[in-house]
């Protein structure tokens, strides 16, 4: 129950594990490079989210925004 927790589910680039739970991140790891390697996961997931929430033109447009809000 993060942020990161749930930008991993959303984005479809990762599994999320509690922290300190060996077993669970050895299955998650399994996971999803059976996925991977099936073709049901694509490595592109985490390039394809970032570009489309974190790349720099994404995030100027959105500080513009907040500062001509914060500023009117």
């Amino acid at each position: 129950n993060s942020d990161l927790a749930d930008l991993l589910k959303n984005s479809g680039a990762g599994c999320c594990v509690e922290p300190g739970d060996v077993d669970s991140l050895v299955c998650g790891i399994k996971r999803e490079y059976l996925k991977w390697k099936t073709g049901h996961m694509h490595r592109s997931n985490s390039r394809k989210y970032v570009l489309e929430n974190a790349a720099k033109d994404h995030c100027v447009h959105k500080y513009l925004i907040t500062f001509r809000e914060a500023v009117k």
